[in-house]
């Protein structure tokens, strides 16, 4: 998947391809835009050299980001070097900004770390607030944040959001993975 709306693929749909490497290839074909039917797009070539240059110039390219893009980032950064969800069986999922939240960061994580076909989990949803000021160093509210994070278990602090409404109920958390 290539794209992917906030609403999720179900309600407006998505761009899909299949990416592949063939000799000095890469190469993007079998396109499928799940909200626009009957639009083909053609395969695409590109030189796999120029494409991994272009990749790893992307990935350090941060000028386009808003604060809190920034902390979220960084936040996703220390918290996964950390490992400190590992300390309460859980492990990090992600930590993104919804445009339309923008003083927030969604700091998403699974219970319990380990899964296999019938372990019963849980998805938490943490919402932590980030200043909008761009003198607030981002630097600075990424490790405050992941100091009180990584300061206490966070289940109890954050939201079921998926999984098993049987473990949640047994497990004490609400259940209302909808909201």
């Amino acid at each position: 998947m290539l794209s992917e709306p906030e609403c999720g693929a179900g309600c407006c749909g998505a761009v899909c391809a299949t990416v592949h490497r063939t000799g000095g290839l890469v190469i993007w074909s079998h396109w499928e835009n799940t909200g626009a039917g009957g639009i083909v797009l053609p395969e695409v070539r590109f030189d796999s050299d120029r494409y991994d240059a272009e990749l790893a110039r992307g990935a350090a390219d941060h000028s386009w980001e808003q604060p809190v893009d920034t902390v979220a980032r960084l936040l996703e950064q220390t918290l996964q070097d950390s490992g400190g969800f590992q300390h309460w069986n859980c492990a990090l999922t992600g930590v993104w900004v919804r445009r339309d939240r923008l003083g927030q960061v969604n700091v998403h994580f699974r219970f319990p770390r380990q899964l296999d076909e019938d372990t019963p989990w849980l998805a938490f949803e943490l919402l932590l607030p980030v200043s909008q000021d761009h003198n607030a160093p981002a630097e600075e509210q990424a490790g405050q944040l992941a100091t009180s994070v990584l300061a206490v278990d966070p289940r109890p602090l954050a939201e079921v959001r998926g999984g098993s409404g049987e473990l949640a109920l047994r497990l004490g958390y609400e259940w209302c993975p909808s909201s």
